[in-house]
Parts: structure tokens; sequence; C-alpha cells
């Protein structure tokens, strides 16, 4: 019985040391002061309510609060797009104002490593509420004491922020139903922002304006085409006596160094023999078939170009063969005794896009292609030099062609 009773008062005395080692570990924790997540959790909130309620005086000094007492160098408070907006709907734009200066590659590192605040639907109402008042905004703007160039940025600045969140609207809804035109609306921006700059050149707004809000993009200097193509080849004086007319078929490849053309091309045009060509052991007969190979190396230069129309004259050379074409591999061995070989070949003319479709071309994202098909319309005036080697076939040749091709190259921002 002894035993039994000193057993429990020792394990009384262990439960109590263990209840007395927890204790404190759990009061400090209780009495732990609230966190500046947990304050900016709050706060969040509290504007939240507020902003939902009408109260742009709460909502503007719970802002102050906590930008000013609760941010610090671990901790932000509010997005500057979050900031952004609440300013402009409490008329707080000397708020605004020097946010947006301050966002340049320096101030965007000073966010780096910090905590930001837990998902909530703050930036979410907020972006609904300024463009559902976007009219009563900008009038607001137009009252303010302000100086002429600080409304007419901040004008800008909310064109720009209700353009950004518009757009990310369309890309997490279907962008065809939305009705979206891009580029427009882009070129609008661009405008805007364009006559900013040609007013007050050199203002503290334009770095910002450049790097952000204007977003112009120009052709890189390199870009691509390939293209294939038939059409029409016509003979002149005794090349037109000795051969029909011709149809071509061939392949084309570009490269463009701005907007000078360095082309290759190969095409081989199909005809007839009008007349006996006699060679060594034989004839090669009246009305045989008969081809036109011909490679090709243009430079040219594009003198006009919109959005739907290319306009690009060349010049280049060339090498021209005629051969016969003939099942029989026999015969067609036999016949090569009479083909005319290769020539020197002289071209000129121009080529006309018509351009069915820009793609991506004109994009929101930094680092887009400008990407089209497109059908060629292309005139060439070619002079062989047959009759330096071969009696009679002096002469021109006369090609108009249609071809159906796509172009490729980078876009680069435009700063």
């Amino acid at each position: 019985m002894k035993l039994k009773i000193l057993l429990c008062c020792v394990l009384l005395c262990v439960g109590g040391s263990a209840v007395g080692q927890v204790n404190p570990i759990q009061q400090e924790i209780l009495n732990y002061p609230e966190s500046p997540a947990e304050l900016i959790s709050k706060g969040r909130r509290l504007i939240l309510d507020r902003f939902l309620a009408g109260d742009a005086a709460k909502v503007r000094q719970v802002k102050n609060y906590l930008l000013e007492h609760v941010e610090d160098e671990n901790y932000v408070a509010l997005l500057p797009i979050e900031r952004w907006y609440l300013g402009y709907w409490t008329k707080d734009y000397l708020d605004v104002l020097p946010a947006v200066l301050h966002l340049d590659s320096v101030g965007l590192a000073s966010f780096r490593g910090k905590i930001f605040p837990m998902p909530d639907m703050l930036l979410e109402k907020l972006e609904t509420a300024v463009r559902d008042s976007k009219a009563q905004i900008v009038q607001d703007i137009k009252n303010a004491d302000l100086r002429t160039i600080d409304k007419e940025y901040l004008l800008l600045h909310l064109e720009f922020m209700l353009a950004r969140q518009e757009f990310s609207l369309a890309e997490r809804q279907n962008a065809e139903t939305m009705q979206r035109n891009p580029e427009a609306e882009r070129d609008t921006l661009n405008a805007m922002a364009n006559r900013f700059l040609s007013n007050y050149p050199q203002s503290q707004f334009e770095p910002f304006i450049r790097s952000n809000i204007r977003e112009a993009y120009v052709p890189a200097k390199l870009g691509f085409t390939y293209e294939i193509f038939s059409g029409f080849g016509v003979f002149t004086k005794g090349l037109s006596h000795n051969f029909s007319n011709t149809v071509p078929i061939g392949i084309s490849f570009e490269a463009y160094l701005r907007r000078w053309a360095f082309s290759t091309r190969a095409f081989i045009g199909f005809g007839n023999t009008r007349k006996d060509f006699p060679y060594e052991n034989g004839v090669w007969p009246t009305g045989s078939r008969m081809t036109a190979f011909t490679p090709e190396f243009d430079l040219g230069y594009v003198v006009a170009e919109n959005k739907r129309l290319k306009l690009t004259p060349f010049i280049g050379i060339a090498a021209t063969k005629i051969s016969p074409e003939e099942e029989d591999n026999d015969l067609q061995q036999e016949y090569r005794k009479a083909e005319f070989g290769f020539t020197t070949t002289y071209a000129v003319g121009t080529a006309l896009d018509i351009k069915l479709g820009q793609g991506s071309a004109y994009t929101w994202r930094e680092g887009g292609e400008e990407r089209y098909l497109f059908v060629r319309l292309r005139y060439a005036f070619l002079s062989p030099q047959f009759s330096s080697h071969y009696s009679g076939l002096n002469g021109y040749m006369h090609h108009v062609t249609v071809g159906f091709g796509g172009f490729w190259r980078f876009l680069k921002r435009d700063y």
C-alpha cells in the first residue's frame, strides 16, 4: 500500500513538471503580438469593406497607415497597381504621381524577397470599380488642382491601367467573344503616349511611358520568306522561233536585311520545240517536249510597304539551260546531245506581295513576331546569252508568275 502511494506521488510530480514546461510556450504563443502580416491582412480587409461602403476618407486613412507604419523592407502592404487604383478612386493624385515615378528597375528590384499579401479580392474589386466609374474619374482629374502636365499624364496612365485590365480579362475569357481588337487599342494608347512625349519632351514621366505605356514594335533586321509559284513564260525573237512559250514551276527562298531582299530561285519551264534540231548522229524533232531550267539569284529593295502590300523591284543574275524532256530514258540520253547548256542570264523585274494576314505581328508581348502569308505577283525580264554560243538563239524571256508563300521575322521593342 505504501508502495502504490509512492508511485502515485512520483507520477503526479512528473506530470506537473511536463505541464510546467508546456504552459510557458503556450502562453508565449497566445501572448505573441500581432505580426505585420496579420496587420496587413486585416488592414486590406478593412480597406475592402470601407471601399465597398463608399467611404473614401476611411480608405485613404487605412491606406496611408499601412504604407507609412506597416510596410517595410520585409513586407508589402499594397501592390503598386492597387495603390494606383486607390489613388484614382480617392482622388489622392499626389500619391499616384510619385509612386509611378519610382517604379523603375530600381523600384521593382526593391520588391524582391519581400513577403506579399495573402490573396484576396481587393485588386479585382478596385479594377472593376475604376473601370465602371471611368468617366467620373476622368472628369475629377480634369477638375483637380494640378499642373496641366500632371493631369495629362494621369489621364494617359489611367487609360494604360484600364487597357491592361481589359486585356487581362480578355485573356481569362474568350477573346473572340470579347471582340477585342488589340492592334487598334494599342495604336490608340501609343498615339496618346506619342502625343504626350511630343508635347512634354524629356519630362520626368518619359522613362515610365517609354518602358511601360508606349508599346511600339519595329521589325528586326532579319526576315525570311519562302514561295512556290507558277505562271507563264514567253520567248522572243530567235528563241520564239525555236521553242514554244513555257509554263514555269518553281520555288524561292529570301532573306531580308532591313529593306534589302536577297533571293534564291529555281524554276523549270515546260514547252515544246518548234523546229528540228540536228545533232551528232540524230535529230531532236519538232514538237518534242523541252524544259528550260533557270536557277536565279536576285537582289531586291522594298520601295513601298503597308499592312496589305509590299513592292520590291529587283535585279539578278541567273543561268539558263534548254534540254529535251522524254519519258524514254534511252531516248532522253540520246537527245541530251542536242541540249543547249547553261548560259549566263541577266534578270530585272518587280514583285508585288499581297498580304493575307498578319498572324501575331501586332501583339502586346515584347519579342513578338511579324508573320503572314502572301500571294506574290511577279514580273521578270530575262536576257539569256545563248546567241553567244548558238546561232539563231537570240532573244529574251518574259516571265509572269503567281506565287504563294509566307514571311516571318521577329519584332523588337522600340523604346
